[in-house]
């Protein structure tokens, strides 16, 4: 066989290969593609339910210190309370990896185990704050409650971005 004809022949061999490879690369392309979007939406559905949860632990505790300590209002002091050490207990699981977003630091991610255990100290202070609730001393509510704002200004100082 001449020169020509072996190129010729060769080009052809190569062409084939391509073809019969490119199916499988642009389904892998595509497959790719569809985890992304796929992971995407399950870090979205994380970080909309962990802001909207930390946004209500937000007007609770403000609630608790402007609305009802001053009147005196314990039993709802004490479910709001339980409201706030029911997110707690699910906040580390609020954060799987790949859900980053603006106001969560990296450090959250490098240093699980201290997140964890500033997320625990929140429901301690939480639950310390409804038994105080229920026996009505209005300074031992007080005391649970600062302790209780102390556990959310120590995550954000280490874990929260500010916007």
């Amino acid at each position: 066989m001449n020169k020509p004809k072996r190129l010729l022949v060769a080009g052809l061999v190569l062409a084939a290969s391509v073809a019969t490879l490119y199916p499988p690369i642009y389904q892998s392309v595509a497959f790719a593609e569809e985890k992304h979007t796929a992971v995407n939406s399950f870090a979205n559905n994380y970080i909309k339910e962990r802001v909207a949860a930390f946004k209500q632990n937000g007007k609770d505790i403000q609630s608790i210190f402007k609305t009802h300590m001053p009147q005196q209002n314990y039993s709802e002091i004490a479910r709001l309370a339980q409201n706030m050490a029911t997110w707690a207990d699910q906040i580390p699981t609020h954060f799987p990896a790949g859900s980053q977003s603006k106001g969560a630091r990296p450090a959250i991610w490098e240093t699980p185990q201290d997140f964890r255990k500033l997320a625990m100290a929140h429901g301690r202070a939480a639950r310390a704050l409804v038994t105080a609730a229920h026996g009505t001393d209005s300074v031992a509510v007080q005391q649970a409650a600062r302790r209780l704002g102390g556990t959310c200004k120590a995550c954000h100082e280490t874990y929260r971005n500010k916007k």
